[in-house]
C-alpha cells in the first residue's frame, strides 16, 4: 500500500468499512505520518518504510535517495533559521520567478500551515524548494490541513482519520489533465492515467511521480524531458491548472548529430531545473547545431538575402557551429515556442539564465550590446567571442577536433584528427569514450 493509498482494506471477510459507517477502513502505519527525511510524500507506488521512513520519505520518483544518506531535520534554534526567515530567503531566491513566489505565498499564507510547529513548517518549506510550483503547493497545503485536523481531533475515531486521509489523497493527486510519454497519450482522472480505450494505464500525482501499469517503480515527469504533462484541480469555473509542461526537444535537436555530449548534458539539467519551477521551455527552431554553411545563410538574411537580420555571426563565428550552444524559449498555451517579453516573462528569462549558469553555462542575457536571452553556450578555455579561433581545428578534424581544443572531446586521445594541444584552462581530454550506453545520436 502506498503512503497515502486510501484504498479500502477489509478488517475481516465481512466488511471493508468502519462499523456503522460508509467510510472505507484503512490500515494505518503510524510511522507514515511522522516528520523527517528529505523528500516529499513517497512515490505513487512506494511503501512507508520502518522506523521513520515517513511522509517525507521518497520524493519525485527518480530522485529518491537511500535512507542512509538522509539527514535528520533540525529544530529551528540558535543555529537554525526560523521558518519565517527561511520563507523570506526562499522568496528572495525566487525573485526572478514570480510564479514560484506566488506559490510560496499561497503556502505560507494558508491558515493550516500557520498552525503548524516551526519544525513542521521548516519541513514543508524544504519540500517546496524541491519543486517550487503550484502542484507541490497543492499537496503541501493538503498535508498541513491533515496535520492541523489530526491535532485538533482528540476522539481517536478511525472514521474521522479515514476522512482526513481521503482529503490528503485528493490533495496529492490531480483531478484532471493530460499526460503523454513514449508516444502514448493519456487522460488524467482523479490521479489515474486512462488510455484512449478507457483503460486504466497507470497513476500520476502532484509530486513529480508517474507509474505505468506493470512498472515496478515510479518515474519522474520533471526528469522525463520528453513527457508532456498538464495537471488540473477543480471543475468548471473553479478549475485551475497546477502544472503545464511540454516535451523539451521533440525534434531531437539537442541530442542531434553535431552536438557535444557535455554541453547537451548541461542543457538538459538546466531544463530539468526550469521544469521543477513550473517554467515551460524547450528548444527553439534552428536552436542547436548549425553547420558553417547554415550559419552563412542566416548571416546573409537582411544583407544579401531577403528578410530581417537574425545574426551577426558568419560560419565558424558562432558556438552553434561547434555543437556547444542552444537557444531555449517558452511554450505558449498552443504548444508553440515563443519569445514573450511582458508580464512574468520579463523576469522569467533572468531566472532561466540563473539556472543555466548554475550548470556552468554562459547565458546570452548577460551580454552587452546584442543581448540574446534564449542563448546558452559552453566553451571551456575560450571567451564568448573567441569561437573563430577554432576554425582551423574544425577544418582539420571537424567538431571533434574543436572539442578536443576545449577539453571536451568525445573520443579517446589519438582516435580523432589531430587538433593541437588543449587551450590553457580547458578541462583534460577524456581517455575513454564518453558516457557508455548513451542512446545513439539522431542523424
Amino acid at each position: 500500500m502506498s503512503q497515502f493509498d486510501t484504498r479500502s482494506k477489509p478488517a475481516d471477510s465481512q466488511t471493508g468499512t468502519v462499523p456503522g459507517t460508509s467510510v472505507p477502513r484503512i490500515e494505518i502505519d503510524p510511522s507514515v505520518f511522522t516528520w523527517g527525511g528529505d523528500g516529499v510524500a513517497g512515490s505513487t507506488g512506494g511503501k512507508a518504510g520502518a522506523g521513520g521512513e515517513n511522509v517525507f520519505s521518497r520524493s519525485y520518483g527518480d530522485d529518491a535517495k537511500p535512507a542512509a544518506d538522509k539527514a535528520q531535520p533540525a529544530t529551528p534554534g540558535k543555529d537554525q533559521p526560523t521558518p519565517d526567515k527561511t520563507a523570506k530567503d526562499l522568496k528572495a531566491g525566487y525573485v526572478n520567478n514570480p510564479r514560484a513566489v506566488r506559490s510560496l505565498e499561497a503556502l505560507t499564507g494558508d491558515s493550516a500551515y500557520k498552525s503548524l510547529s516551526d519544525e513542521k513548517k521548516s519541513e514543508l518549506l524544504g519540500q517546496f524548494k524541491s519543486a517550487p510550483n503550484d502542484a507541490t503547493t497543492n499537496f503541501l497545503k493538503g498535508l498541513a490541513e491533515y496535520e492541523k485536523a489530526k491535532a485538533e481531533d482528540k476522539s481517536g475515531d478511525p472514521a474521522k482519520e479515514a476522512e482526513r486521509l481521503a482529503k490528503l489523497q485528493d490533495a496529492k493527486t490531480p483531478d484532471s489533465g493530460t499526460f503523454s510519454v513514449g508516444g502514448q497519450n493519456y487522460t488524467i482522472r482523479e490521479g489515474k492515467l486512462v488510455d484512449a480505450k478507457g483503460t486504466d494505464a497507470g497513476t500520476i500525482d502532484n509530486l513529480g511521480n508517474y507509474q505505468m501499469t506493470g512498472d515496478k517503480t515510479a518515474s519522474n515527469y520533471y526528469n522525463t524531458l520528453g513527457a508532456r504533462v498538464k495537471l488540473q484541480e477543480g471543475e468548471g469555473k473553479a478549475q485551475k491548472t497546477l502544472l503545464d509542461l511540454h516535451a523539451v526537444d521533440p525534434a531531437g535537436q539537442l541530442s542531434g548529430s553535431g552536438m557535444n555530449d557535455t554541453f547537451t548534458s548541461k542543457a538538459f539539467d538546466t531544463l530539468r531545473a526550469v521544469r521543477r519551477e513550473g517554467m515551460d521551455m524547450g528548444a527553439a527552431p534552428q536552436g542547436a547545431y548549425r553547420s558553417f554553411e547554415e550559419q552563412d545563410r542566416l548571416f546573409a538574411k537582411g544583407r544579401t538575402a531577403p528578410g530581417k537580420k537574425v545574426t551577426g555571426a558568419r560560419g565558424g563565428e558562432s558556438w552553434h557551429n561547434y555543437g556547444v550552444a542552444a537557444d531555449l524559449a517558452f511554450y505558449n498555451e498552443g504548444g508553440n515556442i515563443t519569445w514573450p517579453e511582458t508580464g512574468d516573462y520579463a523576469r522569467l528569462w533572468t531566472r532561466y539564465g540563473e539556472l543555466a549558469k548554475q550548470q556552468g553555462l554562459r547565458w546570452g542575457g548577460d551580454w552587452t550590446g546584442l543581448v540574446d536571452r534564449p542563448h546558452i553556450e559552453y566553451h571551456p578555455g575560450y571567451g564568448d567571442g573567441q569561437s573563430r579561433q577554432l576554425i582551423d581545428a574544425h577544418r582539420r578534424g571537424g567538431n571533434e577536433a574543436a572539442w578536443d581544443m576545449m577539453g571536451i572531446g568525445e573520443l579517446p586521445n589519438g582516435a580523432g584528427a589531430p587538433a593541437g594541444p588543449p587551450r590553457p584552462g580547458a578541462p583534460a581530454r577524456p581517455t575513454a569514450p564518453a558516457r557508455p550506453g548513451q542512446p545513439p545520436r539522431r542523424q
